[in-house]
This record gives structure tokens, C-alpha cells and sequence, in this order.
């Protein structure tokens, strides 16, 4: 870091320009100090805080909009303020040239990739067994989690590991703006089930440690994109069974769901999956 300026330097070489240039410009004179470093951190933190986003910054604009603190350095003032100028705006024009946004994905592309993934999760997303997941409806955000978690290996699926590992991350948000922009077929509640599965869902049950599916999931299990909470509406009860004995079990890692699930027994999981299948 430099001192006086509250920020970390962004490499070794700037940190040498940065030392080199706070001390040309504010050491010198009889007692040797830098005065100026000591201004520059009060007019950083109290006057203008928004205005520059790093301590090189920091440094350039005040050599232009500071006194020179050291008298024997005043001759040089516009030198180094020609100097600061033209290092602005080269750093302005590198932030906006290098720092792209990110893609969101084009569903039409994301329809065209898509006949690989229909073999398992059907035309629309919906599959048509519950050994895979209906992926229609589900937030774009988590699908591409989702998928480049089974690319890196940090979740395990023999299939989807394969299926993905060819992807691009243009390929992936493509396919999750194509499938988020689907609809879900609902699906229905066993009614021997409802009960105990709105409970849990609903209010979890603290007896056991196990905490309501609601609070993440919504209490229509919409999910909450932003958070990276799925929806799970409508979803298949054998495959929500078949995830939440996998968070029990630590084959599959989440460490809120993990906690969830540990406490859980099967019936738990049967009940909670069934009312999850029937919400809409």
C-alpha cells in the first residue's frame, strides 16, 4: 500500500511511480517532510471521495487541484500537471476499453445449442421422467452456475460433466437465456403428502433442526435469483428426493443445504418434495 492513501497498489510498478512521484512533488526544502501526503489524505477521505477510484488516481488529481506545499517545487507545476492530464485520460480510456460487460446470453443462439440437452430435459425443458430436472423456468443466473460448476467438476455428474465440458461461457448463458425464458409444466402434490410437506416447506421444524425451504425459496418457490436461490416449483418430487439425500449424504455440496438436509429423514424429504411438485 502507499502511505497516506488508504488503498493497496495495484502492482510493483505502480507503486514505484507512486512513491516516486509523491516524493519529487512534496519532499524537498529545509525539513525534508511530506506535508503534502498528509493533505492529500484528508482531501481524499473528506472532500471529493467519489471521485477517483485508486490512490494512483488519487495522486494525479490533486497534483492538479492541490497547492504545491514545498515552494522550491513550484516552478515544476505545470509540468506535472500536463503529466497528470495525459495519464487520466489514458487510464480512463484503458477502464473503458478493457472492462467489457458481461454477456447476457441470446436466447435464439441458446435454442440452436440446445438439442443435446433436450435428449434428457425435453424440447421445452420439461423432462419427461424425474431422473432429470425440468430446467424451463429456472432462473438464468443459477443455470449458469449450474453449468460451469459440472465444467470445473465442482459438482458431480458423470453425464453433465460431459455435456458441458465443451461449453464456452458464451455457450452457457446462450442456453440459460433460452431456458429461463421457458415455462415449467406444473405438477401435482401427492395429498397424502400435503400436510406434512406445507409444514416443512412453510416453517421447517425446529424440533429437528431442520429450517423452512420458504425462507430461501419463496413461499411459491419462485427462488430468489439475485441470492443464487433455483426455483423449485413444479419440479419433479424423485428428483428433489434424490438431491436433498445427496446434500445429506455430502455427495453434493452446499453448505446451507447440507445443513438442511442432515436432519432430515426420508419421509421428510418425500413430503417436502411432493408439496414443492404441486406448487405453482
Amino acid at each position: 500500500g502507499f502511505p497516506g492513501i488508504g488503498a493497496p497498489a495495484k502492482s510493483n510498478l505502480w507503486a514505484a511511480f507512486g512513491r516516486t512521484l509523491s516524493e519529487i512533488w512534496c519532499t524537498g526544502g529545509k525539513s525534508g517532510l511530506c506535508q503534502h501526503r498528509i493533505e492529500l489524505k484528508i482531501a481524499h477521505v473528506r472532500l471529493i471521495p467519489k471521485m477517483h477510484k485508486n490512490w494512483v488516481a488519487c495522486i494525479l488529481l490533486h497534483l492538479i487541484d492541490y497547492r504545491v506545499l514545498n515552494k522550491e517545487m513550484r516552478p515544476m507545476k505545470s509540468i506535472w500537471t500536463a503529466l497528470a492530464i495525459s495519464m487520466m485520460t489514458t487510464m480512463a480510456h484503458a477502464a473503458e476499453t478493457s472492462a467489457p460487460e458481461s454477456y447476457l446470453g441470446n436466447a435464439d443462439q441458446g435454442k440452436s445449442k440446445s438439442a443435446t440437452c433436450a435428449a434428457c430435459h425435453g424440447v421445452d425443458g420439461n423432462s419427461p421422467i424425474a431422473d432429470y430436472p425440468k430446467i424451463a423456468g429456472q432462473h438464468a443466473t443459477y443455470l449458469v452456475s449450474t453449468l460451469k460448476a459440472y465444467r470445473d467438476g465442482s459438482r458431480a455428474n458423470a453425464i453433465m460433466q460431459g455435456m458441458s465440458a465443451a461449453l464456452t461461457d458464451n455457450d452457457i448463458a446462450d442456453l440459460a437465456a433460452y431456458y429461463s425464458g421457458l415455462a415449467i409444466a406444473p405438477g401435482a402434490a401427492d395429498p397424502e403428502l400435503v400436510d406434512r410437506g406445507e409444514t416443512l416447506y412453510r416453517f421447517g421444524d425446529s424440533e429437528k433442526g431442520i429450517s423452512s425451504c420458504a425462507g430461501c425459496h419463496g413461499p411459491a418457490g419462485y427462488g430468489v435469483a439475485s441470492a443464487g436461490f433455483p426455483a423449485l416449483n413444479g419440479q419433479w418430487a424423485g428428483y428433489n428426493v434424490q438431491q436433498l439425500q445427496a446434500f445429506r449424504e455430502g455427495t453434493r455440496v452446499n453448505t446451507m443445504m447440507n445443513g438442511v438436509a442432515k436432519n432430515m429423514s426420508d419421509a421428510d424429504m418425500k413430503a417436502v418434495s411432493s408439496y414443492i411438485e404441486g406448487l405453482r
